[in-house]
């Protein structure tokens, strides 16, 4: 190699090493030093996604569900999921396993008192705040002397808009016009009386507002109609 190339190399290397070591120091400075302020980015604010189900749990258990803490729980690798398959502390199982408990010891006094009673529709636990709701159907207020003799229960009585026999009524009445309305192209894949709304709940596979306004038409205010997707069986048969 001539002395003028090696010359000419030498000199690359040393102009890439002094703007390398530039570099370096620049990335390296506080830029807050002096008359420079720090650049402000403006960080967006968390996206809920996937943490819209365990917000909504959350607010239905009585526990604090604001975003911001949804997302800390949710990625806190001390998190356990024993309840509702959400991330939870230690101290809210805690909380949740006592409320639970409290709910359970409330329906075993409970329900001996209104179990065969003619007005008793059923019973369901109001979550948020681990009360017992007894679905009444007329009692006059009998139902709820009665809890109420107990002193010690966090009970009350919810009366019915509508009564069991008329939710079931209507229930069967629109299974038996499945046919037709699947010919009117409403496909119906799931019906149920529901007692703590008194009303019977509608599923319907791609439903329209067309469809929903028709059903209520025919049937009432007393249909709550919901889209829902159809039946599939974990096991498919296969053909031979």
């Amino acid at each position: 190699m001539s002395a003028h190339r090696r010359l000419t190399n030498g000199l690359i290397a040393a102009v890439a090493a002094a703007l390398l070591v530039a570099l370096l120091f620049f990335l390296s400075r506080d830029i807050s030093d002096g008359e420079t302020s720090p650049a402000t980015v403006e960080q967006p604010a968390p996206s809920p996604g996937p943490y819209d189900r365990a917000a909504q749990i959350r607010a239905e258990n009585g526990l604090r569900a604001d975003l911001d803490w949804v997302i800390q729980v949710e990625n806190d690798p001390s998190a356990t999921r024993v309840w509702f398959g959400i991330a939870l502390t230690d101290d809210e199982r805690a909380f949740i396993e006592a409320r639970a408990q409290e709910i359970d010891i409330a329906v075993q006094k409970v329900l001996p008192l209104v179990i065969g009673d003619p007005d008793y529709v059923g019973l369901y636990a109001r979550r948020t705040d681990g009360t017992v709701v007894v679905v009444d159907c007329g009692s006059g207020g009998r139902l709820q002397r009665a809890i109420d003799a107990l002193g010690d229960v966090r009970a009350v009585v919810q009366p019915a808009q509508h009564c069991l026999p008329e939710l079931e009524a209507l229930r069967d009445r629109i299974a038996a016009d499945s046919d037709g309305l699947r010919a009117q192209g409403i496909q119906v894949v799931s019906i149920g009386a529901d007692i703590v709304n008194s009303w019977v709940e509608l599923g319907v596979y791609q439903l329209t507002d067309a469809q929903a306004r028709l059903l209520k038409a025919r049937y009432g205010d007393i249909v709550h109609v919901v889209p829902a997707e159809p039946f599939r069986p974990l096991i498919e048969g296969q053909s031979e």
